[in-house]
């Protein structure tokens, strides 16, 4: 699907999309703009940083760090695939039943009744 300003003054539009790779869920996505044939001035790892604190992982970096706007009048799109981190948990060190395991996601997973 083309940009409808794309044509009219050669800016081109790119997304780069964060994937949870279980449920197929775009969890992020950024959308990005620049003229045609232009580096794609990108680094996804601020995005990154904050699906961590969510308890994702990278799984998968689809961005490549060449990218260039293209010229076609098509949008693109960049896949950056993330896993679920898991752990274990042991009753000798949980945290209080009900309290966020991770305290950077307060509105996470939280500690079961162990």
């Amino acid at each position: 699907m083309a940009d409808n300003n794309s044509q009219e003054n050669g800016t081109e539009t790119a997304f780069v999309s964060f994937i949870d790779k279980e449920t197929g869920d775009v969890l992020a996505q950024d959308r990005l703009t620049g003229q045609a044939g232009t580096a794609i001035n990108y680094q996804p790892q601020a995005r990154l940083d904050e699906l961590a604190k969510k308890g994702y992982a990278l799984g998968y970096n689809g961005f490549p760090q060449d990218a260039r706007y293209s010229s076609n009048d098509n949008n693109q799109v960049f896949a950056i695939v993330l896993v679920h981190e898991r752990m274990t948990l042991d009753p000798n060190q949980a945290g209080q039943t009900g309290t966020p395991i991770n305290a950077d996601d307060p509105d996470g997973a939280k500690w079961p009744d162990l």
